[in-house]
């Protein structure tokens, strides 16, 4: 038998820095943070580990070691990005413009690759995404919550690289349009308003991240949101067409890089596509180099690079979202059990039941055989969406080929609906602890480790007793 140190270092070294980063979003101090996480990685070193011999016992205590400079690390970037900046001034690329609560706002950056807040004022009423501009402006910091809310607006947006937003904007001078991946998005945005509302819609959402507003509630209602967020699927998707048009072979895996890495920029690198892209990119270096990467460590190693850049991505939902459901997936495809693969569905849904139920409510029952069809379903929309969009892009018209595209969604959403209306009832928001879905992903995961099934049980409890605690 295996132990996890051998199996999937790079996702146990994950795993003690996000500890690390939860004991130190509940206020604990650093010392106690580093304590904690280290107690937990070693307690599971211990727990599947069969035999112990100087060497590997030295090799634990280095990997515990190197847990502790990792969070150091990650602490210090928070406290480097609370630094306070009064009044900036200069060129700022326009990143983003979207809706946020009853107004509009820009994302723009700087000349240094810092992130700011820009609302939508007069004299910004045309401006888009792609667009220049120069102004002068004082900076607010961003707000941290409040009492009707634990959502956090400056976590959510300081994991986007925001580090405040701007006020009394002065001098304000829009410069035309930049050649960048952000004016480029601006051209397939404009391009895709010739397609049906439906097919426009979900063409924007796949191609580049946006969320048509009714497009995004009747998802929400299905309980099927992410498939409107660029993740591994789509990702997946996009790997698989670049393998079809380029081959798989070393030459192959070169061009799918960059269809890969083209792809996640113009849907607008959100996490869960950075997080995907960073995978998928390992685990074809291993391919190129004739050592192909075990699918949990890529995890590990995807996930440590994307904190190590910007350790706020770890208070986003959708991060921990797409983390914990990549992992689940993958353990359950190597679990070596054609039980727990039949009912993935029903396992994922459980799962990622304590992240998403407290914000829809409850955990409506008519999402679970919804999910079970949709991933089979929408790569057939999907496809018919593409073949609707890609002219469109190109410059080329053909609204008939948007036909079939608008007929299937039309078709999903009366069957999606006719679900909701037969299995109404939604069980509480609680009903699935968090202490218990993630002693069952430590199971799952220690079985994907080829550890044995006494000591799977054992690592689960473990988990089970970590989320206790932190």
């Amino acid at each position: 038998m295996d132990s996890l140190l051998n199996e999937i270092p790079a996702l146990l070294l994950l795993q003690s820095c996000a500890l690390s980063l939860a004991a130190a979003e509940r206020g604990l101090p650093l010392w106690l943070a580093i304590f904690l996480s280290a107690c937990a990685l070693g307690a599971e070193m211990l727990l599947s580990e069969e035999r112990w011999y100087a060497r590997k016992f030295s090799f634990a205590l280095a990997f515990v070691a190197l847990s502790g400079v990792f969070s150091v690390f990650l602490q210090s970037r928070l406290e480097e990005g609370t630094t306070p900046v009064k009044a900036v001034s200069g060129r700022f690329l326009v990143a983003e413009r979207r809706q946020w609560g009853e107004r509009e706002v820009l994302r723009v950056t700087d000349e240094r690759g810092a992130g700011w807040l820009l609302a939508v004022g007069k004299g910004l009423q045309d401006v888009e995404e792609g667009d220049e501009l120069s102004l002068e402006a004082s900076v607010v910091p961003l707000r941290n919550g409040s009492l009707r809310s634990s959502f956090s607006p400056r976590q959510y947006w300081m994991a986007r690289g925001v580090q405040g937003e701007l006020r009394r904007a002065a001098r304000v001078e829009k410069r035309g349009k930049s050649l960048s991946s952000h004016s480029f998005r601006q051209y397939l945005r404009t391009q895709l308003e010739t397609l049906p509302r439906n097919t426009r819609a979900l063409a924007a959402a796949i191609l580049l991240g946006d969320r048509d507003a009714d497009l995004r509630e009747d998802y929400r209602r299905w309980g099927i949101s992410h498939i409107l967020a660029v993740s591994g699927w789509h990702v997946g998707l996009a790997l698989i067409l670049g393998c079809l048009i380029f081959g798989s072979g070393r030459r192959g895996l070169f061009w799918c890089s960059l269809l890969l890495w083209g792809y996640c920029l113009t849907s607008g690198a959100s996490m869960s596509a950075v997080r995907a892209s960073l995978m998928v990119q390992i685990g074809m270096l291993g391919l190129y180099w004739g050592h192909p990467s075990h699918a949990l460590n890529a995890i590990g190693v995807a996930g440590i690079a994307m904190l190590l850049w910007n350790p706020w991505c770890f208070f986003d939902l959708g991060w921990r979202l797409s983390v914990i459901a990549a992992i689940a997936v993958t353990a359950l495809e190597k679990s070596r059990s054609s039980l727990l693969v039949f009912f993935s569905p029903l396992v994922m849904w459980i799962l990622t039941s304590p992240l998403i139920a407290p914000l829809a409510g409850g955990i409506y029952l008519s999402s679970l055989p919804i999910n079970a069809m949709a991933s089979a379903l929408f790569a057939v929309i999907l496809f018919a969406v593409l073949v609707a969009a890609i002219p469109c892009i190109l410059g080329i018209h053909l609204l008939w080929l948007a036909w079939p595209a608008e007929k299937l969604m039309q078709i999903w959403a009366l069957a999606a609906d006719q679900w909701v209306e037969w299995l109404p009832q939604a069980l509480p928001v609680h009903f699935f602890s968090a202490w218990l879905c993630t002693g069952v992903l430590f199971f799952l995961v220690a079985l994907a480790g080829k550890v044995s099934l006494r000591r799977a049980v054992l690592l689960g409890g473990c988990g089970a007793l970590i989320a206790v605690i932190f």
